[in-house]
């Protein structure tokens, strides 16, 4: 999908990996994310689209953003229509550079969908996966009541800046706290969907975290929500699609 500029940024950027290639250098600068809507139209199918996330300069501030590969239409967001974008994604930069896609990605970005997330980890077995840090702040969230609520989204996004001792050792207070005030921990403490705190030996960690020893610097765990401000700007240009027609959708 795109224009003449999505051809020419992926053209550079599959250029600067060729170039990384022949200098012996690693090849894996690419960082791959992705997003399905909610309903787009009367039969309830949700657009689907997965691009490189980039970054550019707005406002004197940098900004994240995504370069489209693929878009497509699919009932749900689950590991088959996950599976087929990215080998339609993985066609291209083929056909045109004659380039692996799982040579180049060196890290993922997504929302925490368990399908999804198998799909990639077994399509770039050597890159890191990261989970969104919005996703995970909403799903902590919406377990706790009245005051615990603001608190723990807010402690989540702090938490994530942080480096993997001072996380560790927030993570235990955090736990503390709330077994002081028979709050109930066990999400925080479970792997499950959405991701919370996960124990890596004797220390806490999680999947959502974005600190420099997480994430290429210029990056973070908030990348996954360019796809939804993607969407968000499409609702703006072209008006709600929930009644259009699925012929429409592209």
């Amino acid at each position: 999908m795109g224009g003449l500029d999505t051809s020419r940024f992926l053209s550079a950027a599959f250029i600067t990996s060729g170039l990384s290639l022949a200098n012996g250098q690693s090849t894996r600068v690419m960082r791959l994310c992705g997003d399905a809507t909610f309903d787009e139209c009367s039969q309830g199918l949700k657009r689907f689209r997965l691009g490189f996330a980039g970054s550019h300069f707005s406002y004197n501030e940098w900004c994240a953003t995504q370069i489209p590969l693929v878009d497509c239409v699919c009932h749900e967001e689950c590991s088959d229509a996950v599976d087929l974008a990215l080998k339609a994604c993985a066609h291209l930069p083929d056909v045109r550079h004659g380039i692996t896609l799982a040579d180049v990605v060196g890290e993922w970005f997504w929302d925490g969908h368990v399908g999804a997330m198998n799909v990639l980890t077994e399509f770039f077995p050597q890159a890191k996966g990261h989970l969104c840090v919005e996703h995970a702040k909403r799903n902590i969230e919406k377990r706790y009541q009245g005051g615990h609520k603001p608190i723990m989204k807010k402690t989540i996004e702090m938490l994530a800046f942080t480096t993997p001792m001072v996380f560790h050792v927030a993570a235990e207070f955090v736990i503390e706290g709330l077994l002081e005030e028979n709050q109930d921990t066990s999400y925080l403490t479970t792997v499950r969907q959405g991701g919370a705190f996960v124990a890596q030996g004797d220390l806490w960690t999680a999947p959502w975290r974005s600190s420099y020893v997480e994430c290429t610097p210029g990056h973070s765990t908030f990348v996954p929500q360019v796809a939804e401000a993607g969407w968000a700007s499409d609702d703006i240009l072209f008006g709600p699609t929930k009644n259009a027609l699925a012929q429409s959708m592209l």
